[in-house]
């Protein structure tokens, strides 16, 4: 009896197996993908072999009233539904200077250092929410254990204001605003971060269930998620059709 393997019974079978594939748990995606939305400026994507997938996004903008001078990334998310803390893969640099062209400070496009940046998650369906990070620069590593962002990449809860070792900062002003708990009810989701004034270097964002320790392990896979599962799937499926044909 021949068998005839059609397109709509391979994807009846990816869409059965995706279930088993995908954990469900954690949702992320690395800062340079998404997109620009029309009409407002954009983040700026740049190398660096220590970014996750080579690239993170900053801005060298800054925009006093929080609107001229703003950069935006827009990011579709699709989220099971659920509550969720946003954590993010973060790195300040010990310092750099804005571009003078597009710099709503009257100082024109003087040094800036670490402890003047913004990063803004704009919460679903609603205005965005500040997040300022001179209390990220506080999560230096000398401090107790914490983790250390000051010339290198970490992940910390924007959410809870929380490192991987549960440490906040431990000097200086506390975290003024922080990202609200997202809650999905299942769906795309669509995700706007928003910077005010450069210096933040945004590497990857990952949706935690809320109340969820993570490992760094974890959250670099779910940043970039591993597509061997679905890849061989696919191409086992292919081999197979292919298989069936040449028998027929």
């Amino acid at each position: 009896m021949k068998t005839k393997l059609t397109t709509t019974t391979l994807l009846a079978a990816v869409v059965w197996l995706l279930p088993s594939l995908a954990s469900g748990d954690m949702i992320g995606f690395e800062g340079e993908t998404g997109y620009t939305p029309p009409g407002m400026a954009a983040y700026r994507v740049q190398s660096d072999a220590g970014a996750l997938g080579g690239e993170y996004i900053d801005s060298d903008h800054r925009s006093m009233d929080g609107g001229e001078h703003s950069v935006y990334r827009k990011y579709l998310v699709p989220l099971p539904a659920g509550t969720y803390d946003l954590w993010g893969r973060i790195y300040v640099p010990n310092n750099f200077e804005y571009d003078p062209e597009h710099n709503s400070d009257d100082g024109g496009g003087s040094p800036s250092y670490m402890n003047d940046s913004f990063f803004a998650p704009e919460t679903f369906g609603a205005d965005p929410t500040f997040i300022k990070s001179n209390g990220w620069r506080k999560f230096d590593g000398l401090q107790d254990g914490n983790t250390n962002i000051v010339d290198a990449y970490g992940w910390i809860n924007l959410t809870d204001k929380v490192d991987l070792n549960g440490k906040v900062q431990t000097e200086g002003s506390p975290i003024e605003f922080a990202a609200p708990s997202y809650t999905s009810a299942g769906g795309t989701e669509a995700f706007v971060i928003k910077s005010r004034e450069g210096g933040l270097r945004h590497d990857a964002f990952v949706f935690v269930p809320d109340g969820y320790m993570p490992t760094e392990e974890e959250l670099n896979a779910a940043a970039i998620p591993e597509p061997s599962s679905l890849v061989l799937l696919l191409m086992g499926l292919v081999g197979i059709a292919m298989g069936i044909r040449r028998c027929r």
